[in-house]
């Protein structure tokens, strides 16, 4: 009797374990999505979002003499009336100031030509690599992404030891005769423009061009 009992709770263990690992595995097919959203969406909110509403917060504030140094938008009284004070005048000096309006041509004159460089030079490499075959195509892939796996300020610096007076570029032009003084690359338009991300154009470009060869190659009337 014992061991029949015995028998029947193991049963019943093994029915509601299979039946829990159905729910579980229904659950992550449903839901596995956020799991894998969730953290770099939380991260962004901390570190992006809320400090982005605390900036917005401080542009409508005034000045003031005190910790933290700015005024309260939203107060209430002793009487708990809600007063809401907006100081406009943050944004008026931000779009009458002539320090601020050519700012923003000339960061619009950088981003216009730094898209056509893109465009230039990153689609047609993009271009070439689609035309290889795709173990070529996973080594030139390779060396384009290599250099993102440093830090941005790296390649900055990088960078910086390159075109500078003493220089990479400099010094190899005056060895070769090219030139007889070190060119002002430093603080110009040409040093501001985010090279970077021509590379970042031809590892986006080079998966368009593939699908676009893989949609021509399919057969007419073929639904894959």
């Amino acid at each position: 009797m014992h061991a029949s009992i015995s028998r029947w709770r193991c049963r019943l263990w093994g029915i509601a374990g299979a039946g829990n690992s159905r729910r579980l595995v229904g659950f992550l097919s449903h839901q596995g999505k956020w799991l894998i959203i969730l953290p770099p969406l939380l991260f962004l909110l901390v570190f992006f979002l809320i400090p982005f509403g605390f900036a917005l917060v401080i542009s409508f504030a005034d000045t003031a003499v005190r910790v933290p140094p700015f005024t309260d938008i939203l107060s209430v009284s002793p009487d708990w009336h809600i007063h809401l004070t907006l100081n406009l005048g943050n944004f008026k000096y931000l779009f009458t100031d002539e320090v601020y309006g050519l700012s923003y041509i000339y960061s619009l004159k950088t981003a216009f030509f730094s898209t056509l460089i893109c465009l230039g030079l990153g689609y047609p490499m993009a271009y070439a690599i689609a035309r290889t075959s795709k173990s070529t195509q996973g080594i030139l892939l390779l060396i384009i992404i290599l250099p993102f796996w440093t830090s941005f300020l790296l390649r900055v610096y990088a960078l910086e030891g390159i075109i500078r007076e003493t220089g990479l570029l400099n010094t190899a032009l005056l060895w070769l005769g090219v030139i007889d003084h070190p060119l002002q690359i430093m603080r110009t338009t040409f040093a501001v423009v985010p090279r970077n991300h021509l590379f970042l154009s031809a590892f986006h470009g080079t998966a368009l061009v593939r699908d676009a060869r893989e949609t021509r190659s399919c057969p007419a009337g073929s639904g894959g």
